[in-house]
């Protein structure tokens, strides 16, 4: 191969691996039918309620100026149920349906709050002012999770 068209390639290939990682960095990967990745550029930043939580719902941390914070839901809260689905069994289902919120739009979340049953209405909000690009103040460890 020409030294010139080698130089093209090695270019065409460099800019092209920056481009998704750029892209990857600053927005949400969602397969699709034919399981090339998507980009959606609508969640971000991504829409979040601002709580750590762990596999059993038990709320562990609220982030200050958060959706959920602004809602009421506090640490020792136990999340059962955000829009009809289960916290527990269905976290995937959770997250993404948190992320997909339009902007303006309400999520149920169903929650046990002092020992009472509790339904809130909870506006998902990109991260507090300071916190976008960054999915929240502190590490989570798995198996827990941030909504």
């Amino acid at each position: 191969m020409a030294p010139m068209k080698m130089s093209s390639l090695f270019l065409t290939l460099l800019i092209g691996t920056i481009e998704l990682l750029l892209l990857s960095s600053c927005a949400s990967l969602q397969p699709s039918p034919t399981t090339v990745p998507v980009i959606n550029f609508a969640s971000y930043p991504a829409q979040v309620l601002g709580v750590v939580i762990d596999p059993n719902g038990n709320v562990l941390d609220v982030e200050h100026g958060s959706a959920a914070e602004q809602a009421g839901i506090a640490r020792g809260d136990v999340i059962q149920k955000i829009n009809n689905l289960s916290v527990t069994s269905q976290r995937q289902q959770v997250q993404t349906a948190i992320l997909e919120t339009k902007p303006g739009r309400d999520v149920m979340v169903l929650l046990q709050h002092n020992g009472n049953d509790v339904v809130l209405s909870v506006k998902p909000s990109p991260p507090p002012a300071g916190r976008a690009g960054l999915a929240t103040a502190t590490p989570v460890a798995a198996p827990n999770d941030y909504l």
